[in-house]
């Protein structure tokens, strides 16, 4: 439950940034989802992306761990690529009036909705 209010709290806000803020990131939830859906390259894009999101959220979440913090997100043991993408573009297909925000934060909530740690 701490984790979902964290969770809420940090989307809140960076959501409540401005666009000015928003302006130095590099993908959109907009850009990420018509890559996912998109043909050759722009999928191999998507699924570059992504997998680059859940490396970072791995990294974040053990340097968290290391200095008592409690983890987000739990992937389950054989999680493919292949389901993190299907989480991130049911997530964005979901959500579209967040799409506008930057795609590495509206990664980060559809892995913590999709593998929420327990007891947290």
């Amino acid at each position: 439950m701490a984790s979902r209010i964290f969770l809420a709290s940090f989307l809140i806000s960076m959501i409540a940034y401005s666009t000015d803020v928003f302006a130095g990131f590099f993908e959109t939830g907009n850009s990420l989802y018509s890559d996912c859906e998109g043909e050759d390259f722009k999928k191999f894009k998507c699924f570059g992306y992504v997998v680059g999101a859940y490396d970072m959220h791995a990294f974040m979440a053990a340097a968290i761990k290391r200095s008592g913090g409690k983890q987000v997100i739990c992937g389950p043991d054989g999680l493919t690529v292949g389901q993190m993408r299907d989480v991130v573009v049911k997530y964005l297909k979901d959500n579209p009036d967040k799409r506008h925000h930057p795609a590495s934060i509206l990664a980060f909530a559809a892995f913590a909705d999709a593998w929420p740690c327990p007891n947290n």
